[in-house]
C-alpha cells in the first residue's frame, strides 16, 4: 500500500464516520415510521439506500440498528412491530 500521513488519514475517517452517521439517520428515520401500510415505499427507499452507498456500510448500520432497537429489548417490543421488521428484512433479504 501507500504512506498515507497521519492527518490526511484522520479527515478520510472522520469523512466516513460522517456518511455512517447519516446513513444511520436515514434508516432510522425509514424504521420508525414502518408499518405494514407504508412497508413497500419502505422497501423502494432502503432499496435506493443500497444503490447508492457501498453494501457493506448499508448492512452494518441496518444491524446496529435492529441489535440496538429489537434485539437488545425483546420483551419490551410489541409482537406487531417484530412481525414488521421481520417482513422488511424478509423482503430485503429477497430483493437485494
Amino acid at each position: 500500500g501507500t504512506y498515507i500521513p497521519p492527518a490526511l488519514r484522520q479527515k478520510l475517517n472522520s469523512t466516513d464516520d460522517n456518511s455512517t452517521i447519516e446513513i444511520k439517520r436515514r434508516l432510522q428515520g425509514q424504521l420508525n415510521r414502518l408499518s405494514e401500510k407504508n412497508l413497500s415505499s419502505i422497501l423502494i427507499e432502503i432499496e435506493t439506500f443500497y444503490r447508492l452507498q457501498s453494501r457493506a456500510s448499508i448492512n452494518s448500520c441496518l444491524y446496529q440498528l435492529y441489535h440496538d432497537s429489537l434485539l437488545s429489548s425483546i420483551s419490551l417490543v410489541g409482537e406487531s412491530l417484530l412481525s414488521e421488521h421481520a417482513l422488511l428484512a424478509c423482503l430485503l433479504h429477497a430483493n437485494i
